[in-house]
C-alpha cells in the first residue's frame, strides 16, 4: 500500500504542475487571440446585451460598432468594454443603461445556452481579480474552466477582427411581439406578484449590487481611458406600464450629473417592430438605426433628463 501511495504521489508531482502550465499557457494563448481589433473608420462603440445588439444594426449606423451581445451582463460588458479600449483608438462609448438591465439580482443564473466553457472562457482570461472575485468565482462550476485546456487556441493565434460587415447586431427574426418569455402576458402576470415600485432603490443597490458595481466601473474606465461615455437607452415596450422608473433614477442620481445620456426608451414603433417587450426585431432596428443615422444620437445631461423624467417629460422621438 505504501508504494502504491508513493507511486500515485510520484504521479501527482509529474501531472499537476503540467495540468496547471498547459492552462497558464492557454489562459495566454486565449487573452491574445482575443485582443479584438476595430475597423478603423470606426471611433466609437455601443456595448450592452441583447437589448442593445438587436437594436443598433451597425451596418446603417455606419460610424458605430456595435460591440454587444446576447446574455451581457455588466461584469462581462467591463470585461469586454477594457479589452476593446486597452487595443483600440475608441472616441465615444454608448453605454447601454436601460432599467431592466441594471435589474440583475446577483445571483448567476445564466442562459443555459451560453453557459458552457468555450462561451466564457474568453472572458474569463481577460478579466481582472475584481471580477474573477466578485462574479465568476460564485458560478457554479467554476473549477472546471481552470482546469480546461483548448488544443484548438494553438491552431489560430491571430487576434479577433471585427468587420464592417459583421459586428454586434443581432438579428431577431420575430414578425411581432410573440407570446412567451418577454411578452406582455409574462409581464402582466409578474406584476400581479409585485408592485409596480418593487425594483425599488434599495433593490437596485442591494439585491443587484454586482450589477451596479460593474455599471460603474464601466463608467469609470471609459473616463480613464479619455473616452466619452454617453449612457443608451434604446426603445423597449412600453416598460413603465409594469414598472416604476422611481429606482432607477434614484440610482442615476448618485452619478456624475454631467454624465451624457441619450434616451430612446420611448422611441415611438409599431407592434409590429417588436420581437418582445425587450428587444426590437428586424424591423425596428432598421427603422430605429437609420433615425439614428439621419438625426444623430441626441443625448443631454443626466441631470436635466432625471428632472425631465420627474417632471413626466419622456424623450418620444418619431420617425
Amino acid at each position: 500500500m505504501k508504494r502504491f501511495l508513493k507511486y500515485l504521489f510520484s504521479c501527482l508531482l509529474i501531472v499537476v504542475p503540467v495540468v496547471v502550465l498547459l492552462n497558464v499557457a492557454d489562459l495566454y494563448l486565449v487573452r491574445n487571440k482575443y485582443k479584438v481589433n476595430i475597423p478603423d473608420n470606426k471611433k466609437a462603440i455601443a456595448i450592452g446585451p441583447s437589448t442593445a445588439a438587436t437594436s443598433l444594426n451597425d451596418s446603417i449606423i455606419s460610424n458605430i460598432c456595435n460591440m454587444s451581445g446576447n446574455g451581457y451582463t455588466y461584469p462581462v460588458i467591463y470585461t469586454e468594454l477594457r479589452n476593446v479600449l486597452k487595443n483600440n483608438d475608441i472616441d465615444t462609448v454608448y453605454l447601454s443603461s436601460l432599467r431592466i438591465e441594471l435589474y440583475y439580482p446577483n445571483s448567476v443564473s445564466r442562459n443555459p445556452g451560453k453557459a458552457k466553457i468555450r462561451s466564457w472562457y474568453q472572458w474569463i482570461a481577460q478579466t481582472d481579480s475584481a471580477v474573477l472575485r466578485d462574479y465568476w468565482l460564485p458560478m457554479p462550476g467554476f473549477i472546471q474552466y481552470f482546469f480546461h485546456f483548448n488544443a484548438d487556441h494553438l491552431h489560430n493565434l491571430d487576434s479577433l477582427v471585427i468587420d464592417d460587415s459583421n459586428s454586434g447586431y443581432t438579428y431577431l427574426v420575430r414578425d411581432n411581439l410573440y407570446h412567451g418569455e418577454w411578452s406582455i402576458e409574462s409581464y402582466d402576470e409578474e406584476i400581479k406578484k409585485s408592485s409596480p415600485d418593487y425594483f425599488d432603490y434599495n433593490h437596485i443597490v442591494n439585491d443587484c449590487s454586482t450589477a451596479c458595481k460593474y455599471f460603474k466601473k464601466c463608467i469609470d474606465l471609459c473616463q480613464e481611458k479619455g473616452a466619452t461615455v454617453v449612457l443608451l437607452n434604446v426603445p423597449i415596450y412600453h416598460y413603465d406600464r409594469w414598472y416604476s422608473d422611481k429606482g432607477y433614477l434614484d440610482f442615476l442620481e448618485t452619478l456624475d450629473g454631467d454624465l451624457l445620456i441619450a434616451d430612446y426608451e420611448h422611441f415611438q414603433l409599431p407592434d409590429s417592430c417588436y420581437g418582445d417587450v425587450r428587444h426590437l426585431n428586424y424591423k425596428g432596428a432598421r427603422i430605429f438605426s437609420a433615425y439614428l443615422r439621419d438625426h444623430g444620437i441626441r443625448h443631454q445631461k443626466l441631470s436635466s433628463y432625471i428632472s425631465d423624467r420627474r417632471a413626466g417629460i419622456k424623450n418620444t422621438y418619431t420617425n
